[in-house]
């Protein structure tokens, strides 16, 4: 899903979810100097909803550094190595008497 694609009431629902709506209005007050007492967050324009949300990090988005794309593949092998281990059965060991 791209950030494009987000309806405006999923960006409003995951600010409200997060208890962020204060932290909202403050970031529109102090970085976007926004006065925005009273408003509602159904008359905030898109773009700042889609910032906002994106800056603090509430949204997976498709695309990942390098560093998660390479934790990603060690995690597939790891857990490929784990498969394999589970798959085989222990071995007997006979002692001699």
């Amino acid at each position: 899903m791209s950030s494009t694609s987000i309806p405006r009431n999923e960006l409003i629902e995951i600010i409200k979810s997060n208890n962020m709506v204060e932290e909202f209005v403050n970031w529109l007050r102090n970085s976007k100097k926004i006065d925005a007492d009273p408003i509602s967050l159904k008359d905030v324009d898109y773009n700042l909803l889609l910032e906002f949300v994106q800056s603090k990090g509430l949204l997976k988005t498709e695309t990942l550094t390098e560093f998660e794309n390479a934790s990603r593949d060690d995690d597939d092998i790891l857990d490929d190595y784990i498969k394999n281990i589970e798959s085989t059965k222990p071995k007997k060991i006979r002692r001699k008497t």
